[in-house]
């Protein structure tokens, strides 16, 4: 996140939001772990590996406070 900030990113991808076929390697960050990242940083963040439409509900509470 730091790097992120000090380049004057104008947003970040995180993810795995759930594991996916394509990078079976990658964290699984889930609705916790993604909270826990935009809590960490003003800029802003998006779901990134494996985000259904369903889910669209869960990322929106999951940084919904900042």
């Amino acid at each position: 996140m730091a790097a992120a900030e000090a380049a004057r990113a104008d947003l970040i991808g995180a993810g795995a939001w759930r594991a996916t076929g394509t990078k079976r390697e990658a964290a699984v960050l889930g609705p916790d772990g993604f909270a826990a990242l935009a809590r960490a940083t003003r800029i802003p963040v998006v779901a990134i590996g494996g985000v259904r439409p369903a889910d669209v509900a869960a990322v929106r509470r999951a940084v919904a406070p900042f």
